[in-house]
């Protein structure tokens, strides 16, 4: 497999006192429509480019937070109750704060914001609506990463992302942007990020940067299989559930990915492991680590089964061994990877991870759930509360569910809600009404909402349990 070895990068110079931001080229290839852009603020880039041995560079200091920017000043005038716009709570040590983004001419403004007002802000070129995340790194500092969706008629599939065109920011300054990145993603914790850019000659790269250690890696994708060498088709990445030291790459084919080796890039530069099929074995799974990984798997007697196995991956050698089974179909990894959430007689069950015990059963019948996760401790169910018989209409193929289901809340034939669980540190339920609507203050979060403070606008993070 191709691959270049990481690249560390050494201190931002300063001139006369005052910091200077450098536009550096990080590499020099031939690409794709406009070429990438890569800029020095905020990730201690130097102005001589990387060296080719890592030691030879010095050691870096530590980051610390950037000094709070807001470069398109939000007011709550513009968000709250805005129909345009969206609001995503943070996750994690990103708890106390939200994303909101509203649709403007041309593209999109957003802002990051706290309990104490706007962290910093910007303007995209593009409609970043459906298409953001975020992260707090372990100094204080935000990392939040944007891309474009695609337009109307492209048939890129499901595991590209939709997307074409990313934006990355850290504290408020542009660390990377590309008019061809497709697939993205940003560590929960902010340690790094990766995309993936399409090359001359109809091939692709995976690129990893690591914030915390300052490198960043290449790794030709078109140098595993044939079919990895279009950019839109072919693999599904995404970093390790809980850990993310490993960015994993799932192989899609139209006889199901088990057929395929997956593959695991580390984030701290080193060689990338292949996890061949008859190591990890057969069915669909989700990645709770890097050590880890939860699979649906398909029974001789037509039912299905979660399976919880572990591997070894040590000089090059591969092995698995299977920790525990559960009937039960699908699966959903908590952010902690402490939990999971399972299919099972028509209820989601909530799993212990490293035991496969059944620690809760939700009441609400799968039929009337819009969709499951758990966050910050949280299983949260998106409930439908209306006629089994009615939802199913909404649901039937050939159906705008999203427009039949308000037209029942109108008619007052149906209620949307979270159901919340709290799963530590005890258990107890609450419910939080909403309007089916992810836009801003007049859609209810089962984690938090925005608020209005010395005319600011601001975040309120819902810590605990609601008394309501």
């Amino acid at each position: 497999m191709a691959w270049t070895r990481s690249r560390r990068w050494g201190l931002v110079a300063a001139l006369a006192g005052m910091a200077v931001a450098v536009v550096v080229s990080l590499i020099v290839s031939s690409e794709v429509g406009s070429p990438r852009r890569d800029t020095a603020e905020g990730i201690g880039l130097a102005p001589g480019g990387p060296t080719d041995a890592p030691g030879d560079s010095p050691t870096p200091p530590e980051e610390s937070a950037a000094p709070r920017t807001t470069l398109v000043q939000l007011t709550p005038e513009d968000v709250i109750g805005n129909p345009d716009c969206v609001m995503t709570p943070g996750t994690g040590n990103a708890g106390d704060l939200a994303m909101v983004v509203v649709p403007a001419s041309g593209g999109s403004r957003f802002a990051v914001v706290d309990g104490s007002g706007v962290v910093y802000g910007g303007a995209l070129p593009f409609d970043a609506t459906s298409h953001h995340a975020f992260a707090r790194r372990p100094d204080g500092s935000v990392l939040a990463a944007f891309a474009r969706g695609l337009q109307p008629g492209n048939r890129r599939p499901w595991w590209s992302n939709r997307t074409q065109g990313v934006r990355i920011y850290h504290d408020g300054q542009v660390i990377y942007e590309s008019d061809q990145a497709w697939q993205w993603r940003i560590a929960s914790d902010g340690s790094s990020f990766f995309v993936v850019e399409p090359m001359a000659g109809g091939v692709s790269r995976l690129v990893v940067r690591n914030l915390d250690l300052r490198i960043e890696s290449h790794f030709d994708l078109a140098g595993l299989h044939p079919k990895f060498g279009d950019g839109a088709a072919g693999a599904f990445l995404e970093y390790s559930r809980v850990d993310s030291s490993q960015v994993v790459l799932s192989p899609v084919s139209p006889r199901g990915s088990s057929e395929q080796s997956i593959w695991l890039f580390p984030t701290d530069g080193g060689e990338p492991m292949e996890l061949p099929p008859e190591a990890r074995g057969p069915g669909s799974w989700r990645f709770g680590s890097s050590k880890d990984g939860y699979f649906t798997v398909l029974g001789d007697d037509g039912r299905t089964s979660i399976v919880r196995r572990v591997f070894g991956l040590e000089e090059g050698e591969s092995s698995v061994d299977q920790a525990w089974s559960r009937d039960a179909s699908w699966v959903t990894v908590s952010d902690d990877g402490v939990w999971l959430a399972a299919l099972r007689d028509r209820r989601v069950h909530v799993l212990e991870a490293s035991t496969g015990r059944t620690v809760l059963v939700g009441r609400t019948p799968i039929q009337q759930v819009n969709s499951v996760r758990i966050q910050d401790g949280k299983l949260v169910l998106d409930v439908l509360d209306g006629d089994v018989a009615e939802i199913r209409r909404c649901r039937a193929p050939q159906v705008d569910a999203e427009a039949c289901l308000d037209a029942l809340s109108r008619r007052g034939r149906l209620r949307r809600l979270y159901a919340v669980t709290v799963l530590r540190p005890y258990t107890t339920t609450y419910e939080v009404e909403h309007d089916g609507q992810a836009h801003c203050g007049s859609g209810e979060s089962p984690f938090g909402t925005l608020a209005i403070r010395g005319g600011a606008l601001a975040y309120s993070p819902r810590l605990g349990i609601s008394t309501d």
